[in-house]
């Protein structure tokens, strides 16, 4: 795919750093998906979640469930990171 692209150094670098976060987010998220795995694993993110500002506000909210909130925050895909980012609160595990 890539045979016949001609790139100076800085495309090269740029191409590679791209594709060094792309791999880095989906090991994150592989990561996450088995802490998720562990017993016991949706209790410490629920207490994890209820200690959310943001959490409690959007769950304040008339009509909103906890599929709703998790679907509007983006918490299906996102990494650790972007889950303080999101929530305020660290990755509980």
């Amino acid at each position: 795919m890539f045979k016949n692209l001609k790139l100076d150094w800085a495309g090269k670098l740029l191409l590679g750093g791209f594709a060094a976060s792309v791999a880095k987010n989906m090991v994150d998220q592989n990561q996450m998906r088995k802490d998720l795995a562990q017993p016991g694993a949706v209790d410490i993110l629920a207490e994890a979640l209820e200690a959310s500002p943001v959490w409690q506000r959007e769950m304040s909210r008339p009509g909103a469930d906890a599929a709703s909130v998790v679907k509007k925050l983006g918490l299906l895909n996102t990494t650790r990171k972007g889950f303080e980012k999101i929530t305020g609160v660290a990755w509980p595990f």
